[in-house]
């Protein structure tokens, strides 16, 4: 349930932000580009879905993440002015409302507020804690609210990040393990969930994070249609379920900034199994790995790659499928047990507080590991810019435009794609 739970807090667009809020905030290394910022993705989904949301602001908070379909127009009502920092003693307040648009949920209205800090004020070399809260409400009704925090405590021994809150998204379900060009369905559909999830890491060796995660929450989910479904579909789509999971994460960050690293690498790790032997409705396992790393080009010009891969054992429920969530696709359109992805993002500043980004990505969703179909390839290319918001912490909006098979998709959010 981790990942649907990592998937609610950090799936939809809001959460994506506040992730970046939890991400550590410390200033790029001296002599290193100005961070830009991305986002996966924010758009109406399904806990698995939602598992953006938790995705990130959990487990990504490291990465970052996108919100899709916002049409350019659109972009003219966001300003600066729109991200306040208040600075105190020990910490900046943010305020960010944002607004944006997607096929599934239509004009929304997004807001972000956290609170940035060093729980030791004297250590220079202290990541930034955070606490955030987020609130979305969208034309087609949808609509959530969060609050989550990530802590770095004891000299950054230990690491201790959480979250939870209420999403009622409507959304459209295209199926299981699509394929490009093939007509799949298209099930308009309604879920509510509510949970929370916790991680606790501990330094075991320099760089190196290891600790136990739990998940629990309650997901409900209706077909918002009268007519009929493919059989079979009605008894799982209309459902009322529990998921409980027990897991553990290593993570081994050698990046020389959380928030828009330049140099270093990070490899992120994360077990997970939910049973009915403490509450869950599903029996299922989930391993995800992903592994980034950063090259400094130039003193302005940074060079990015991650491959992401991740497994589902037993009997995964589908709202916490393995979903492809790269730029250039509807995240929840390609869904099935396993996702191989990789992805190169080319990372430019250009004058004072405006960067620009050109990537390109490939990958596939697939019902067994490593089974490949050369028709299931979904490649993907874009650019963007990043227009840094802040002055003490290193806090960018994104804007990007990405085009894959099955057409284009326009981003905005707070935070780097990864």
């Amino acid at each position: 349930m981790n990942g649907i739970l990592r998937s609610l807090l950090c799936s939809f667009l809001l959460f994506d932000a506040a992730s970046v809020l939890a991400q550590s905030a410390e200033p790029p290394a001296e002599g290193a580009a100005e961070p830009p910022v991305a986002s996966e993705p924010m758009e109406a989904e399904d806990p698995g879905l939602i598992r953006g949301l938790s995705e990130r602001v959990l487990s990504d908070w490291q990465y970052g993440s996108s919100v899709k379909g916002s049409r350019p127009s659109e972009l003219q009502e966001l300003s600066t002015s729109n991200l306040q920092p208040v600075e105190q003693k020990n910490g900046e307040w943010f305020l960010a409302p944002i607004p944006v648009s997607s096929p599934q949920t239509g004009f929304a209205l997004l807001g972000v507020g956290g609170y940035l800090f060093s729980t030791e004020p004297d250590n220079p070399e202290m990541p930034t804690s955070m606490v955030t809260a987020a609130g979305m409400y969208s034309e087609n009704g949808s609509w959530m609210g969060l609050l989550g925090t990530r802590l770095h405590l004891a000299g950054d021994k230990w690491r201790i990040e959480g979250g939870g809150g209420y999403a009622n998204f409507n959304y459209d379900f295209y199926g299981v393990g699509s394929t490009p060009g093939e007509s799949a369905p298209r099930i308009p559909l309604r879920t509510q969930y509510s949970g929370l999830v916790v991680h606790v890491l501990r330094e075991v060796a320099p760089d190196m994070y290891a600790g136990p995660t739990i998940g629990m929450g309650n997901i409900k989910s209706n077909i918002r249609t009268n007519q009929p479904v493919p059989p079979g579909l009605q008894d799982v789509l209309e459902s009322d379920t529990t998921n409980v999971g027990l897991g553990l994460r290593y993570m081994w960050d050698t990046r020389d900034n959380s928030l828009s690293p330049t140099e270093g690498f990070l490899l992120d790790a994360r077990g997970n199994v939910n049973n009915g032997a403490w509450g869950a409705s599903f029996d299922y396992g989930s391993l995800a790995v992903e592994y980034a790393m950063y090259h400094a080009i130039t003193d302005s010009g940074t060079l990015a790659w991650r491959i992401k891969n991740e497994f589902k054992f037993g009997d995964a429920p589908f709202y916490d499928l393995s979903m492809y969530d790269f730029r250039g696709y509807e995240r929840g359109q390609f869904r099935d047990k396993y996702l191989f992805g990789a992805e190169v993002e080319y990372r430019q500043k250009i004058w004072k507080r405006l960067a620009g980004v050109v990537f390109t990505s490939l990958g596939q969703v697939s019902p067994h590991s490593f089974e490949f179909s050369v028709n299931r390839w979904l490649p993907a290319a874009g650019g963007g810019v990043r227009i840094q918001l802040t002055e003490k912490n290193p806090m960018y909006y994104a804007i990007d435009y990405a085009y894959g098979r099955t057409g284009s998709q326009y981003y905005m959010s707070i935070g780097q794609a990864f």
